[in-house]
């Protein structure tokens, strides 16, 4: 314990006296080696007796960590100065509702909630935005918010939405300013998201027309298509008829007048009687008196008809 000098050289360096007593010297490190030897022996016994007796030793206060930058009644304080301002009136909660195609802002609501898309970690909410920024900024604000939401804590909030980890030294010292930005950044953002809504109404509406004019166009070509096909059926039926139907003075064998009938009919040699049914009542139609045919052809058809089907 201590130093002891005997460790010094023996020979003093040349040009150097020593002028302590090393006897001394001794004798005193001595002394104190013993004094530190009684001191731990009585700190010992001092606990032993501490821990017979059941008195845990005393530990030395925790420290508390730093008061939080943001609290309650700090918050009640910025939201009543801001109340004071002019158009606070002016100043709406609003809402931000998510439609098919578009997010509508307004208000207070919908500027935090615009903040929080256009941030640089857009799926981070505002709390994290400021732990982010300032370590525990952002559960301060959380914790100093909790409660019944009032129009004095969002536009709190929707301040620091504005200023992030700025907010606090706005508030204090130009509150009158924080809500003058308040409502000209809701301004702006409300006209955005009504002309972003228009253009998108617009859109719709065009996509419907050219939709509608789509099936018109479909629906065109298919009529035309099944009007063509109808045609060509027809032309080919009447080629076939005149192709399969010999003339009457070259059909040897053949009964004359049934064959005329046939003929005036337009039906070949061994039509069935469901074919000649199916020509009258088609001819019928089109010469009957009353649909403007002539009587004597109509008369001539049905003489036909009842020769063939007799």
């Amino acid at each position: 314990m201590g130093f002891d000098p005997r460790s010094w050289a023996r020979t003093p360096s040349p040009g150097r006296q020593v002028t302590c007593n090393i006897d001394s010297l001794l004798a005193e490190n001595e002394a104190l080696r013993q004094e530190v030897l009684q001191l731990r022996q009585q700190l010992a016994q001092l606990q032993t007796r501490g821990f017979r007796s059941g008195v845990k030793p005393s530990r030395p206060e925790e420290t508390t960590g730093p008061s939080p930058r943001i609290t309650v009644e700090q918050v009640r304080r910025w939201g009543e100065a801001m109340a004071d301002h002019p158009r606070w009136s002016a100043l709406r909660v609003g809402t931000s509702l998510r439609q098919p195609d578009t997010l509508v802002f307004s208000g207070l609501r919908g500027l935090i909630e615009e903040r929080r898309r256009h941030g640089q970690a857009p799926r981070a909410d505002l709390e994290q935005e400021l732990n982010r920024r300032s370590p525990g900024l952002g559960t301060e604000l959380r914790q100093a918010l909790r409660g019944p939401q009032s129009k004095a804590r969002l536009a709190v909030k929707a301040a620091f939405a504005l200023y992030s980890v700025r907010a606090p030294e706005w508030l204090n010292e130009a509150p009158m300013r924080v809500v003058d930005d308040l409502l000209d950044r809701i301004t702006r953002l409300e006209a955005a998201a009504r002309t972003e809504q228009q253009a998108q109404q617009h859109t719709q509406r065009q996509r419907q027309e050219d939709k509608q004019e789509q099936t018109r166009r479909q629906k065109q070509n298919a009529r035309q298509q099944q009007t063509q096909t109808k045609q060509k059926q027809q032309r080919h039926q009447e080629e076939q008829r005149q192709t399969h139907r010999p003339p009457a003075e070259n059909r040897v064998g053949m009964d004359r007048q049934r064959a005329e009938a046939l003929d005036l009919l337009g039906l070949r040699w061994g039509a069935s009687r469901e074919a000649v049914k199916q020509a009258h009542r088609r001819l019928v139609k089109t010469h009957h008196p009353d649909r403007g045919g002539n009587a004597a052809s109509f008369q001539r058809i049905h003489a036909a008809y009842q020769l063939l089907i007799a």
